[in-house]
């Protein structure tokens, strides 16, 4: 299974809107279960701001997510490596199809302005709140999900749409009966670990990611079960 080993820090200061509120009770500090509604994959939701909608990536959207994730790149000044670090990004349906896997995109007004992925696997070994080493690379220890590739465009920051699209994945987890998600975030980018841990993550490590700038990350784990 290929791993990927970043969420690229693109969430800003999202607020939480209203909509948003609404699909939780609460939001959980301790890992108390997330009260979300299915994601679905054959619509979209809408109502968090007008003319935003979160839906199923489609075989069409490729070159969309293509350029979201490259414009963050370039903002950052980051290293792009289409061979094999973003490989992934040119095959999202094998590399997150459903049932398996999932991708979903955000649209503004028809264009795709974000993305984000959910990854399942069976569950890592060692001790909750704590990490392991799987095959010479650090993961959080006792989850069977990861979220991934989560981008924002700059201009479209500010909407709530980082965080519409991480409680979509987190819904989808739930959904298909995963216990704990992983989360790794580039330890610059604070305002990225401020929204996972208002979802209710806890920090519990660090590691070196192996993408072309050697990026240090904080490594998050989030609770999906009371």
């Amino acid at each position: 299974m290929r791993i990927l080993l970043r969420a690229v820090p693109t969430l800003e200061t999202f607020q939480v809107p209203r909509a948003l509120s609404a699909l939780a009770a609460s939001i959980p500090s301790g890992g108390r279960r997330l009260a979300l509604p299915r994601a679905g994959f054959g619509c979209g939701r809408r109502g968090i701001f007008p003319g935003v909608l979160i839906r199923p990536f489609r075989p069409g959207d490729t070159p969309a997510v293509v350029e979201t994730v490259r414009v963050v790149y370039d903002e950052y000044s980051l290293t792009w490596d289409e061979e094999e670090y973003h490989a992934d990004l040119f095959t999202i349906e094998e590399e997150y199809g459903f049932p398996e896997n999932g991708f979903w995109v955000a649209e503004v007004d028809g264009e795709v302005v974000g993305c984000a992925g959910l990854a399942v696997f069976e569950p890592l070994p060692g001790d909750r709140g704590g990490t392991i080493v799987v095959e010479g690379t650090v993961r959080v220890a006792t989850t069977d999900c990861e979220i991934v590739r989560v981008y924002v465009r700059p201009a479209a920051r500010g909407k709530g749409i980082g965080e519409a699209l991480s409680r979509t994945v987190i819904s989808e987890a739930v959904e298909r009966g995963r216990t704990a998600m992983e989360i790794w975030s580039d330890k610059r980018f604070h305002a990225a670990h401020r929204l996972y841990q208002r979802l209710g993550a806890q920090i519990v490590g660090d590691r070196v990611c192996d993408d072309p700038d050697d990026s240090p990350e904080w490594g998050l784990y989030l609770s999906l079960t009371s």
